[in-house]
């Protein structure tokens, strides 16, 4: 197989792609999950304490969405750490390979 520098460089982007998705649905599904589940236990909560206890049900699901949320964020860049990995030896490797065709010298 010929080396294929716009080949690589395809492959770096594609996988830095990959790495912004991951963040973003990673992030989403906490979000969802976590309002999901919160509206569910504060109203559940607020059933079982009887409505004139008072229970704040919109501030438990807006603060348990946000630090869901910030945890997404938090995770799905733990996971798309490794592809940026990736990414960099992709990008070094052409780097390499431009330094070494300049230095060689013609036959």
């Amino acid at each position: 197989m010929k080396y294929d520098e716009q080949f690589l460089l395809k492959a770096a982007d594609r996988l830095e792609q990959k790495a912004r998705e991951i963040i973003f649905m990673i992030t989403v599904k906490f979000g969802l999950v976590a309002f999901g589940a919160s509206l569910l236990g504060a109203e559940a909560l607020s059933y079982f304490a009887g409505r004139k206890a008072g229970v704040p049900v919109g501030a438990i699901v807006f603060i348990a969405t946000g630090v869901a949320i910030i945890g997404g964020i938090l995770e799905g860049r733990s996971r798309a750490f490794d592809l940026r990995v990736q990414v960099n030896q992709l990008l070094a490797l052409t780097e390499i390979e431009r330094n070494t065709r300049k230095a060689a010298p013609d036959h």
